[in-house]
This record gives structure tokens, C-alpha cells and sequence, in this order.
């Protein structure tokens, strides 16, 4: 129930400040009685409104670091996502995501089974990862999942290796590495270059955010 009224807060963004203080503070108390997907939509959630309750913050990040296993793909998508968005920096859960993250995108392209596909990140959850590791500055983690979610396009039997394409799985995510590879020309990752950005009225000079996936 704390879940669901934070989510429907977050989805028709209708924000009572004293509601979303009362569940931040019940939710906090049975953190570790909130299953995989109520630590993720609440976190989500917050995220969604904008408003930073760092102790629910620290209380799901905890939860979530300790049980990443039990996360799957969307779970770990909208946790980065959500952590990102608000610019919450706690290093343990961070890195428990990203190396989830970095587990649960489709490694085998057209080769994979039914059962991987449905166990693997979908291309939506894929660019939130590298949007989110794009704004906390993890290039790494940005260039690995875009690697890994790489695509072989053959076209045809008997062509040539230039016949054969790597396409990304989601095009944004090419868009994101392209812009940062621009801006980051005389300035690694772009800090400066970002700064600039953030404080122009231009929002093409901007990655897309990544629309809710709840």
C-alpha cells in the first residue's frame, strides 16, 4: 500500500508534501519488509516528484544493495534511474546496480533463447542505465552496457564482413555516446562541457530523459 500510494502520486504527479513525509516515514520503518518491485517504485517514485527524502533515500538504497540478487531487469533500470535523477551518491548500491546492469542485458543478440530474452534488460531499461550513468559520470558503465547491447544485423548469406551491421538496440543510447563523445573533446567525460549545457536554454544540447517505465 505504501508502494502503490507513492506511485500514484508520482503518475499523475499530484504532490501532498505531508502524504509523501508520512509514507517516506513508514516505509523507512519496514524497509526491510518491502519486497524487489516496492523498494523500486518507491524509489521511483520520490524520484518521479522530485522530492528528496534522503533518509527513505539511504533506507532503500541499504535494502537494495543487500538484496541486488533478487532484483531483475526492471527493478535494476528503475532503481539506477531513479538514484540518478535525484543525484543521490551512495557508492555500495551504485556499484551493486551497475554491475547488475551490466548482467542483465541481452548478451547474445539474435542467438539467445526465449529465457534469456525475457530475463534480460529491454532496450527502454538499457538507455535509463546509461542515461543514469551518463549523469553520474560513470563511463564505464555507459560504454559496457552500450557494447553489450550491441546487436549483429546480417544481411544476407554470403556477404561481405562489411554486409555485416552493429546496430544498437536502442538508438538513444548511440545518441548518448555520440554527444558525450563531442562534448568531451578537450574535457574527459565532459564535466565542463556539461556544466555549460545544463545552464543553457538549448535542450537539444541534452540527452532525452528517459520516460517512466512503471
Amino acid at each position: 500500500e505504501i508502494s502503490n500510494l507513492a506511485w500514484a502520486q508520482a503518475r499523475i504527479y499530484c504532490v501532498d508534501m505531508n502524504l509523501c513525509n508520512a509514507l517516506a516515514d513508514r516505509a523507512i520503518l519496514r524497509a526491510p519488509n518491502l519486497n524487489k518491485q516496492e523498494l523500486s517504485v518507491l524509489a521511483w517514485a520520490f524520484a518521479t516528484m522530485a522530492h528528496v527524502h534522503r533518509p527513505l533515500l539511504h533506507a532503500l538504497a541499504d535494502q537494495i544493495e543487500q538484496r541486488i540478487d533478487e532484483l531483475g531487469p526492471l527493478e535494476v533500470a528503475n532503481s539506477t534511474w531513479a538514484f540518478a535523477k535525484v543525484a543521490f551518491s551512495h557508492e555500495p548500491v551504485l556499484a551493486a546496480l551497475a554491475t547488475a546492469s551490466e548482467a542483465t542485458v541481452w548478451p547474445k543478440g539474435p542467438d539467445s533463447n526465449d529465457s534469456e530474452k525475457n530475463d534480460s534488460m529491454a532496450p527502454n531499461g538499457v538507455y535509463s542505465v546509461v542515461w543514469s550513468a551518463w549523469r553520474t559520470t560513470q563511463p564505464i558503465l555507459a560504454r559496457t552496457m552500450a557494447q553489450r547491447s550491441l546487436v549483429s544485423v546480417d544481411r544476407g548469406a554470403g556477404g561481405s564482413e562489411a554486409d555485416r551491421l552493429s546496430t544498437l538496440m536502442e538508438p538513444l543510447v548511440e545518441g548518448v555516446l555520440i554527444m558525450d563523445n563531442e562534448w568531451s573533446r578537450g574535457d574527459p567525460w565532459g564535466h565542463q562541457t556539461r556544466i555549460r549545457a545544463n545552464a543553457s536554454s538549448d535542450a537539444t544540447l541534452r540527452p532525452v530523459e528517459p520516460e517512466a517505465t512503471w
